[in-house]
């Protein structure tokens, strides 16, 4: 009886280590997605407003 319930116990452990990996997984793809879209909008506003600077200093 206990090493049926240990067994079950030890089952249930296992499926939450595999969904908190997966959550973890997930959270950082979403927090690695979301970092590379704000230096890529930082960037074309940077390299934007660069190029705007450039052409009234030219005129």
């Amino acid at each position: 009886m206990y090493i049926e319930i240990h067994m079950q116990f030890m089952k249930f452990l296992q499926r939450l280590l595999k969904f908190y990996a997966l959550a973890s997984l997930i959270a950082v793809d979403l927090y690695a997605t979301n970092a590379t879209c704000c230096y890529t909008l930082l960037s074309t506003l940077k390299h934007t407003a660069g190029g705007d600077l450039k052409h009234f200093l030219k005129t």
